[in-house]
């Protein structure tokens, strides 16, 4: 029927295809289609930011991921879907953490969000990668899987912290961790000794 309207220029087929093409155009007009405006893209980084410093995870989630649709390389909204996966998903946090702190050094170690400087930004990513690697250490103990197989998280760990020691020489975060990472290292071996004393 469309062809016959496109080939005829009077009659019901022609009215036909004013028709159609006048409803596509109202509703490209009337926005009712998918596509946010710059200051709706803009208010899914700040509602999800909101949420996460209100600790509602869940809720800050979906809406950074919409808003990383349209700037997927904005280290800041990486940063707080980090933060949202944290204790559900480490290993997801620990990847957002990682994806920010590179986008970061790519667009100049400039931070993405205003609240944090620049440097520490950078620190805070590493520092959270860190306690995320702890975090799953722990889920590892509490599994019962044998303290070999925690030596690569708590390596990651290490290399976090030593990054963040070279952001800021001294911080105490830094320290806290390195005692954190020895301790887990420490029993680790111990473990590992017993172990193996025991076969």
């Amino acid at each position: 029927m469309l062809r016959e309207a496109l080939r005829t220029p009077t009659g019901t087929g022609a009215r036909l295809c004013l028709c159609l093409i006048a409803i596509a155009l109202w509703l490209l007009l009337t926005g009712c289609s998918n596509v946010l405006e710059d200051e709706e893209v803009d208010a899914l980084f700040t509602q999800g930011e909101f949420l996460c410093l209100e600790a509602q995870w869940e809720n800050a989630r979906p809406l950074l991921k919409q808003f990383l649709l349209h700037h997927p390389n904005h280290a800041g909204a990486h940063f707080y879907l980090g933060r949202t996966y944290y204790y559900s998903r480490p290993r997801l946090a620990e990847g957002e953490f990682q994806t920010a702190l590179e986008l970061f050094i790519e667009n100049g170690r400039m931070s993405t969000i205003e609240r944090y400087g620049d440097q520490y930004f950078e620190l805070i990513c590493n520092l959270e990668s860190a306690k995320v690697c702890l975090l799953q250490t722990d889920q590892l103990i509490k599994r019962g899987v044998p303290p070999s197989m925690m030596g690569p998280t708590l390596e990651r760990a290490s290399r976090y912290v030593r990054a963040a020691g070279a952001v800021k020489p001294g911080a105490k975060d830094v320290r806290i961790l390195e005692d954190a990472i020895a301790e887990y290292t420490s029993s680790r071996r111990t473990a590992t000794r017993r172990r193996s004393t025991n076969i």
